[in-house]
This record gives C-alpha cells, structure tokens and sequence, in this order.
C-alpha cells in the first residue's frame, strides 16, 4: 500500500508540472506577444494575471495532495507497523504460554514422581526396619526364654518378604540390612543345631552377645539400623 501511494504521489506531481509548465509557457506567450507589440492591453494583462492565478493554484494543489497523499503514506505504514507488531506480539505470547505450560505439566510431572518416590522411599525404611525388628525380638524372646523356632521362621520368611523394598534404599542402608540379617542367621541355624532347649538359649544369647571385627554385636547392629530407619522416616 505504502508503494501504491507512492506511485500515485508522483504521478499527481508529474502532472501539476506539467499543468505549470503549460501555464507558464502560454504566459511567455502573452509576454512575447506584449513585448513585440510594445505594449500591454488589457486583455494580455487579464490574460497574465489569469495565467499567474493558475500556476498559483496549481502550486497549492499539489502541496495539498502531496501533503494529503504524504500523510496517508505515513497512516497507511504505522498501521502496517501495528498490525506486524500485534502479530509478533500474539506469536511471542503464544510461545511463552506454551512453555508455560509444558512447564507447569513438566513440574507437575516431576513432582508427582518425586512424591511417589517419596512414598516407596519411606515405605521402604519403615518395612525393612521393622522386619529388622522383628527378628532381633524373636532372638531375644529366644536368648532369655524358651526358644520358639516358628517365630523365628516367621521373623526369617518377613525379612525375604520386605527384601522386595531394598530398591528404595541407599546402598549402605542395604548393605547393613544384609548384614544383620546374615548375622541373625548364624546366630538361629547355630542354635538350632542343638538339641536342648537350655543350651540353645544360651547359644542365641552368646551368639548375641559376640561382636564381630568390626566390634560390633547384633544389638548394636540392630540400633544402628532403627536409627538410620527412623531418621530416613522422620
């Protein structure tokens, strides 16, 4: 648009030209004709002043219509810069608020996973430590009573169930989980090989009770692993 009126601008000032042009040469005209004559009558001098009344009008407009064109131009451009400007406007904001969104489902998303893990992260302490629990228990109803080998086969089949949430934990928890558990294996198979209910107490609590290179028994095994659960729980 902007070129059209371009266009129109100068074939508008071509043609005022042309109209001054010819009003100026038939004014030579007259004039030649005055002169040649040595005198001005009234109808050259009528003729003259028409002629100057003309190219004064045709002076004016053409500033009018060019002015006028000039400004149509200039709105024409300006509104051509706005509608551009609204687009890449309505596009930028098309963008932002489709990664807006895809953050917010992105987020959403990683948060609902962070959650689950969460949850099977705890679910898992709080299994295995109290599997853990059950076995010390059992070996200590056994090392200061009457040794019950079902309970201690239901504390050994709860610790193979709960080993399922070893994925959910770090691996030094699993690691010291494993470890107590093979110690109070020792300690239940040791005893079972005897056959006096008297001497396998006594065998569980001296089994207990011996600490290993580390320096440490099982009740100390067993409080490091419920302190680690409970803090991880917490």
């Amino acid at each position: 648009m902007p070129r059209v009126l371009t266009v129109v601008n100068i074939v508008l000032a071509v043609g005022l030209l042309a109209c001054i042009g010819v009003t100026a040469y038939f004014a030579i005209l007259v004039l030649g004709e005055a002169i040649r004559a040595q005198k001005l009558d009234q109808f050259s001098g009528l003729a003259i002043g028409a002629l100057i009344a003309v190219v004064g009008t045709c002076l004016t407009a053409l500033a009018s219509l060019y002015t006028a064109n000039r400004q149509a131009e200039v709105t024409t451009s300006v509104e051509e810069a706005r509608a551009i400007a609204a687009a890449d406007l309505a596009a930028l904001q098309e963008v932002i608020t489709a990664r807006l969104d895809k953050f917010k489902a992105d987020s959403a998303a990683d948060l609902e996973r962070l959650k689950k893990s969460l949850d099977f992260h705890t679910t898992a302490h709080r299994e295995l430590g109290g599997s853990a629990a059950m076995y010390f228990y059992a070996l200590r109803s056994a090392a200061i009573g009457t040794f019950d080998e079902a309970e201690l086969e239901r504390a050994e089949t709860l610790m193979v169930e709960t080993s399922r949430h070893l994925t959910y934990v770090s691996d030094s928890f699993e690691d010291e989980w494993l470890a107590f558990w093979q110690v109070a294996q020792a300690i239940k198979r040791e005893a079972k090989t005897l056959a006096d209910p008297v001497q396998r107490s006594l065998s569980v609590a001296r089994g207990m009770e011996s600490k290993d290179h580390g320096k440490m028994d099982l009740r100390d095994r067993y409080a490091s692993l419920k302190e680690k659960a409970k803090r991880e729980v917490s």
